[in-house]
């Protein structure tokens, strides 16, 4: 009689089990490639949201920032007409603004001892201001009523003032600022007055150092020094005591001239004649022509030609502006305009990345890590689920059970994979595309690229990751079927 030889189960290796998974994608396209496509639209969604809210993030901070250097003119000018007010030098000190505290302690100088003093007296006069806009705005509407919450302190230094106060904020359930009224009424009695005497010596020097700059400028005002020269006024302004540098007011110049610029093209259009003459050549109504309308529509050397001859014909007080200098004025114009959609549309974070999102926004990621997790969860599932009969026929022929998981797992990993690069490509796309059209091609100045990678990686990984271990699970269970029983199930 022959022997019987019983020899181990033969067992496969990664290698054999890869290029089985490969063979059984191939004959099953169709089902791989909607598993693909489900696994990308997730990954796609996910990735459209962080890319388009990092982005964006970035180029709102960017845009705030720009538009705060565009103000400098103004703020410049403003700042010769008179010092600065109590409430503003008080909110640069407590905001510990390096440039404007520099500038107050040549104004009102003090040790560094007397300063730091200071410096945590502010501290408390920050956390006062800033519990009122914590609370609700029917709660600080009582509070407050007309008052300015700058002028509060000093109304509070009455008791019975004080007593009200107290009693008012009982009746609301609310806090005190400074956290007890013990601590409020140190504030109010001994620290405040001391903030008001700083502010007043600081505004005192302000004052001196705004007299010695008319003098340097000879009477003129900033904005005619800018202009027409005649006087250095960054030295001018440093030996009074203010912190001007040649690059600033290397761009305050350009702004004084694109500003003149514009104050003579509205004394233009508002001549009859050349409303008329504006009106036939660009199509704008003299009804609706106004400064914004006539430089959106100089798009081009040739356009500011044209506005240039129209101006030139009309004899009028002001110089018509050159042709490069329209240009400029106009594609400054347009730029600040999209720069400002950018800031009013987007709340400003100052680290822009993953993580530091406007909450809004962070819900909505979330929603769509969600919708993500499921999708792909549910889409394996069905993939293993349908296969039982499969997998029933493997183990007749002699397949383990870690075999069988092997083949799942490798087979969700590369539909994984194919999935999330095909996602991200869509997704990536798909933020650049709404960001043209929304915001124009201002939004693909100086991308994020480091967080678009972390995004990018996260987003791939996690498609890749939840698609291996979504299938874990269902062909686990599978695998531990007993042949006979995995026949049956339809």
């Amino acid at each position: 009689m022959k022997p019987i030889t019983v020899k181990n189960q033969v067992r496969l290796g990664p290698g054999r089990g890869m290029s089985l998974t490969l063979a059984g994608m191939y004959y099953r396209m169709t089902r791989s490639v909607i598993t693909v496509v489900i696994v990308s639209l997730a990954v796609a969604f996910f990735s459209y949201i962080l890319c388009y809210s990092v982005i964006v993030q970035q180029r709102a901070l960017a845009a705030f920032d720009e538009l705060k250097e565009k103000r400098q003119l103004g703020e410049w000018i403003s700042r010769m007409n008179g010092p600065d007010p109590e409430a503003v030098v008080c909110d640069n000190l407590i905001a510990a603004n390096r440039i404007r505290t520099t500038e107050y302690r040549r104004f009102a100088p003090c040790t560094d001892e007397q300063f730091a003093a200071i410096s945590r007296k502010m501290h408390s006069y920050g956390r006062f201001l800033s519990y009122f806009s914590r609370i609700q705005p029917t709660s600080r509407a009582i509070l407050l009523g007309d008052a300015d919450p700058h002028r509060l302190p000093e109304q509070l230094g009455d008791s019975a003032s004080f007593a009200v106060f107290v009693k008012q904020v009982g009746e609301l359930s609310l806090k005190l600022p400074l956290d007890s009224a013990e601590a409020l009424r140190r504030f109010v009695r001994d620290e405040y007055p001391d903030i008001r005497a700083y502010a007043a010596a600081v505004r005192a020097g302000n004052e001196r150092a705004l007299e010695t700059v008319r003098a340097g400028f000879g009477g003129r005002s900033l904005m005619d020094v800018l202009l027409n020269g005649g006087a250095d006024a960054v030295a001018v302004l440093r030996e009074a005591g203010f912190h001007a540098t040649g690059p600033v007011f290397k761009r305050l110049t350009e702004q004084a001239e694109w500003d003149e610029a514009e104050k003579s093209i509205v004394s233009l259009i508002a001549v009859p004649d050349v409303k008329t003459a504006i009106e036939r050549k660009t199509g704008i109504k003299q009804a609706d022509l106004d400064l914004s309308l006539l430089l959106g529509w100089i798009t081009g050397e040739n356009r500011a030609r044209t506005v240039h001859a129209l101006f030139k014909d009309v004899s009028t007080d002001r110089p018509a502006p050159s042709p490069g200098l329209l240009l400029v004025v106009a594609g400054n114009f347009q730029r600040s305009a999209r720069l400002q959609k950018i800031v009013i549309h987007e709340e400003i974070i100052r680290n822009p990345g993953m993580f530091s999102l406007p909450s809004k926004t962070r819900w909505l990621v979330v929603v769509s890590f969600l919708v993500c997790v499921m999708g792909i969860c549910n889409t394996m599932f069905m993939s293993v689920t349908e296969r039982f009969t499969e997998i029933a026929t493997m183990k007749c022929l002699g397949a383990m059970d870690g075999f069988i998981m092997m083949l799942f797992v490798f087979e969700s990993i590369l539909q994984g994979v194919a999935g999330s690069m095909a996602g991200l490509a869509l997704g990536f796309s798909l933020a650049l595309a709404r960001g043209l059209s929304g915001y124009g091609m201002i939004f693909f100045e100086d991308l994020p690229w480091g967080g678009i990678f972390t995004v990018v990686g996260a987003s791939f990984l996690m498609g890749v990751v939840l698609s291996a271990v979504a299938a874990v699970g269902p062909a686990w269970m599978a695998a531990r079927l007993a042949p006979m029983e995995a026949m049956r199930v339809e």
